[in-house]
This record gives structure tokens, sequence and C-alpha cells, in this order.
């Protein structure tokens, strides 16, 4: 199985489907199931950043050095300012976006890690608690193409409140401004989109009906019905 090493608490990300565009600045003409491999060595500042800030799901007794999920590489191109959510980082130059779909928690097991793409021989045992996000329109996603069969609203909304519960945060510093340009301070109830990117709960919501009213027009559209 091709395999690929991210550091932490970024693999972490993806395993629990928060993260589902990973970044690198090469492409990649792989496309199939992908093994996530945690590395032995973690993204320092990002690691502080989310010990302080804690959403929700996050462990910070994490896997070092070994394989934690399994996904699907289903696309590879240049990154756009619309993957910035679900890549939870800022678009750069010379970046690329691999698109993650149908990520699945395995049991971990111990990898050496390589450089780049690499293959590891192994039959990963799959965990029942891995999040459903094999048929999501997740933001940073290209709006399906011709033939293609949106998303039902249902699955849209049930993705959307996932996300919502998910990535609040818990505990740590309430004093963010929030990130919509309304001026305001967070205060205790925010939600994170990425680090960086944190919302008032008012805000927020907002912003969720507006993305789901977007879901339900493209939906529309592709259905022929208006």
């Amino acid at each position: 199985m091709k395999a690929l090493s991210i550091k932490q608490p970024w693999a972490w990300a993806i395993a629990a489907g928060h993260k589902t565009i990973e970044t690198r600045t090469w492409p990649t003409k792989h496309r199939g199931e992908l093994l996530i491999v945690a590395s032995k060595q973690p993204d320092k500042d990002m690691m502080k950043w989310f010990e302080d800030n804690k959403p929700a799901g996050f462990s910070e007794h994490l896997e070092y050095g070994k394989a934690i999920a399994v996904s699907r590489l289903t696309d590879c191109r240049p990154m756009t300012d619309i993957d910035g959510d679900a890549a939870m980082c800022d678009r750069y130059e010379g970046a690329f976006s691999w698109f993650l779909r149908n990520i699945r928690k395995i049991e971990p097991f111990e990898v050496k890690g390589q450089l780049g793409i690499y293959e590891v021989d192994c039959k990963p045992v799959f965990m029942d608690e891995s999040p459903d996000n094999s048929g999501i329109a997740s933001r940073g996603t290209d709006p399906p193409g011709p033939g293609q069969i949106a998303v039902n609203n249902a699955k849209i909304d049930e993705q959307l409140e996932n996300v919502r519960r998910t990535m609040k945060i818990q505990s740590g510093p309430v004093e963010f401004v929030c990130s919509c340009g309304c001026g305001k301070q967070c205060g205790a109830a925010c939600y994170m989109l990425r680090p960086g990117r944190v919302f008032r709960a008012e805000c927020y919501e907002l912003m969720m009906g507006k993305v789901k009213t977007e879901r339900k027009r493209n939906e529309t559209k592709i259905q022929g019905v208006g």
C-alpha cells in the first residue's frame, strides 16, 4: 500500500476527519488508497497551539512513528484559496492540494517513515469509530462535474453539524477576535475551522447557513431542477 508520512498534529486531524486536504510542494499521479503515517517528529508550533486550545477530540497522547489511518486520494491540483479550510492552512506559493476521502482509522502499527510516497506491506485493521466522509462535498472541493450525483441535503446537514460539534474549542484562551470581520471577541463559545480561523457562535451559525444554501443551489443545478 502507498503511504505518506505526516507530522502531528496534522496526522491526527486527518484521521479524525477534520483535515480532508493535505498540501505538498509537489504533485502526485497516485490515486487510490493512501496510508497515513504519523511521523516521529511533530510540528512543535502547531502542537502547542492544539494543546493550548484543545479542539474537541484532541488528545495530547498522540501516536508517533505509526500508521494511524487509511484514506482514498482522489485528486491532486494546485492549491487555491478555497482549499484553505479543508487543508487547515492558507494557500502558499507552490502548494498542491491532495484531496483525501473515505478516511478510516486503523489500529496503529509501527512504520519506518520515508520521504515522499513510499510502499508499505501491510493489512490494516480498521476501527469502528472512523469518520464517515466517503461522499461528502467538503469545503475546498470542486463543484461536482457533469453527470455526477450531488450529495443529498441530509448528508450535507449531517456533515456540517459534525464539523460544528467536533471542532468546538473546549478550553483555552477565549480572547480571540472573530475571523468573520465583525471585530467582536469570540468569548467562551467559539468554533475553529483551522488554526487562526476562529468564529463566534452566532457568526459561525450564520456562515454555516450560507454554506448549506449554496450546497442546495449546486445540487439543484446538477439535478437539472432549476
